[in-house]
């Protein structure tokens, strides 16, 4: 778990890969933990809502977030994959 100080660097990177940069409609980004993410919609807006009851209103289509989450889970899968030839560990 991040912050824990138990984690190794790798760990510690797959749990920042789990975060995607986004943009609010003032052009302000932000990063938002995309496991949190429960629903998505575009109204046109495209509005995130979080399990946790919380909601943004971004200025990226719905396609968009699908691909940079994409992309950070095969990111985090390669990441494990090199450590575990690199250290003979079983992948988790």
């Amino acid at each position: 778990m991040l912050g824990t100080g138990r984690e190794s660097p790798v760990q510690r990177a797959i749990s920042v890969i789990c975060m995607i940069i986004l943009t609010k409609l003032d052009g302000k980004t932000f990063l938002l933990n995309e496991t949190l993410i429960e629903v998505v919609n575009e109204t046109p807006d495209t509005v995130i809502l979080l399990g946790n009851g919380h909601s943004y209103i971004v200025r990226e289509s719905i396609n968009e977030i699908m691909n940079k989450i994409s992309e950070n889970k095969r990111t985090a899968r390669r990441m494990r994959l090199k450590t575990a030839q690199d250290t003979d560990a079983p992948l988790t």
